[in-house]
């Protein structure tokens, strides 16, 4: 990659009411054209609402734009706008140390070669101002990942819905053992991967949120999925009693997920049980890497399992110090109740090491895509992402889509999405997280409603679908992240 050149911008600002101007700060749009080819126009009332429920006005970052990209191979000339030639410093920085710097003019700013694809922050000194101007600088490779180099052209792949499957060793429910002999099948039958449904961490425990589209986390795993008979700690005579119940399961035509949530969870918290008592040494240490390789995220999840169970409630419900995933506070927490929270650490676990196995035996048995894996295009706005990394995320709106050929009605998905700003101003990291979170076990991933990276229908909660406006999202920045990741 050779030395990429850059120019910055001025900022110009046209005369325009209050409301239109932050409809424009924010990229809300005031005007779309519907699937009927007419133009709506967002009625002000609906403009206002919106902007009522976004936080104040985006940061600015002086005369940089909000991001810069640099694709490898795309040439050295990348023009940022109207160029200036006073003097400046500029600073490349990982983790807020420094990796390169230089100085120049803006008419002629130039990144040497050696900084490598990854996320940074670009810091300029302008001469004569006291403070940097900083900006996501994003340094990624020309396409995503393709495949290797001897992937077939032309592929195919099974599509299953997994909780559908039934089989004589699931519990009604289809789980990760059947995906198992899915692989096998797979291979046999000469296909290059299986496409699933989303596998996120649902409110498993609700049967009224059984969608895999309705996610509480896009980092987790629903338990559910997890194959008993492949849990080493499940078993002996105290699991008779719960296996009879996974017969009766497995009899009925219609699956009763409140029924099936509840059994599945004795029988899971019953494993639990066996394993604090007699898990082997080489089990005890793979679930303390685990834990330790999930940190604090990990942490959190489970205590907000935890909490969700106590309270019965949305969070912005919950007793006030909990509204919050305040570190000191969720640490009291732990230490008074580390057994139950550790609980759902522990089925994260069996989850991520099922559907590692899966990934792994599809590379096994030569399927060239192996897991091609579902990512829903937002979660529950009650759910542990919303809660967990509240500035990052839209509060108090859904998103959804306008009145349409098939909907004449229009649809609210009951979602919560990214809140585009402050995706930039954290350089992308909440979504390449939500990316690698299915990435680790998959050979290509579907990006749901992948519209949603260029724009997002937005309503505020308890509004029509009609009451809505397109929200725009950093589209470019958001497919550098997207290749960045896959590689």
């Amino acid at each position: 990659m050779g030395p990429v050149r850059f120019h910055l911008r001025d900022s110009q600002t046209g005369p325009m009411d209050q409301i239109c101007r932050r409809a424009a700060l924010w990229g809300l749009d005031t005007e779309y054209r519907d699937a009927f080819g007419n133009i709506q126009i967002v009625q002000p009332t609906v403009l206002a609402r919106l902007l009522d429920l976004l936080p104040e006005d985006p940061p600015k970052n002086g005369p940089l734009p909000a991001s810069v990209i640099v694709r490898e191979g795309s040439g050295s000339e990348k023009r940022l706008g109207a160029s200036g030639g006073f003097p400046l410093r500029w600073t490349v920085l990982a983790e807020h140390k420094p990796i390169a710097s230089g100085v120049g003019a803006f008419s002629s700013l130039s990144l040497p070669n050696h900084v490598p694809p990854g996320t940074f922050q670009l810091a300029v000194k302008h001469a004569g101002k006291p403070d940097e101007d900083k900006t996501c600088l994003i340094v990624c490779p020309g396409r995503a990942y393709q495949g290797q180099s001897d992937t077939p052209r032309r592929m195919w792949a099974l599509a299953v819905q997994l909780y559908a499957i039934r089989s004589q060793r699931n519990c009604g429910h289809g789980d990760f053992g059947d995906l198992e002999q899915l692989i096998d099948l797979a291979a046999e039958l000469g296909a290059a991967g299986i496409a699933l449904n989303p596998l996120h961490a649902l409110f498993d425990d609700h049967a009224d949120g059984a969608s895999p589209y309705s996610p509480s986390s896009r980092l987790f795993l629903n338990p559910l999925y997890v194959a008993l008979a492949n849990v080493p700690e499940f078993g002996g005579p105290q699991a008779a009693s719960v296996n009879e119940t996974f017969d009766e399961f497995r009899e009925r035509s219609i699956l009763d997920y409140r029924e099936l949530a509840a059994a599945k969870a004795r029988a899971l918290g019953l494993a639990y049980r066996n394993f604090l008592e007699t898990g082997s040494l080489s089990r005890r240490q793979s679930f303390d890497a685990f834990r330790e390789q999930g940190g604090k995220l990990l942490s959190a999840f489970a205590s907000f399992e935890f909490l969700r169970r106590r309270f019965n409630a949305p969070w912005w419900e919950w007793p006030r110090e909990w509204r919050k995933p305040d570190p000191d506070a969720l640490a009291d927490l732990r230490a008074r109740e580390e057994l139950d929270i550790c609980y759902y650490e522990f089925i994260q676990w069996l989850a991520d090491e099922q559907l590692d196995r899966c990934r792994a035996k599809a590379a096994d048995r030569g399927l060239s895509i192996g897991l091609y894996l579902d990512m829903a295009v937002g979660v529950r706005n009650d759910g542990f992402d919303a809660w967990y990394d509240q500035a990052s995320f839209l509060q108090c709106m859904t998103i959804g889509a306008p009145p349409d050929i098939l909907n004449p009605a229009g649809q609210t998905w009951g979602l919560a999405s990214f809140n585009p700003h402050m995706l930039e101003q954290n350089c992308f990291e909440p979504f390449r997280r939500m990316l690698e979170a299915s990435m680790k076990y998959a050979g290509a991933i579907r990006i749901d409603h992948v519209l949603g990276l260029k724009r997002l229908y937005v309503i505020p909660m308890n509004m029509q679908p009609t009451d809505g406006a397109y929200l725009r999202f950093p589209f470019e920045p958001l497919l550098a992240i997207t290749a960045l990741a896959s590689v």
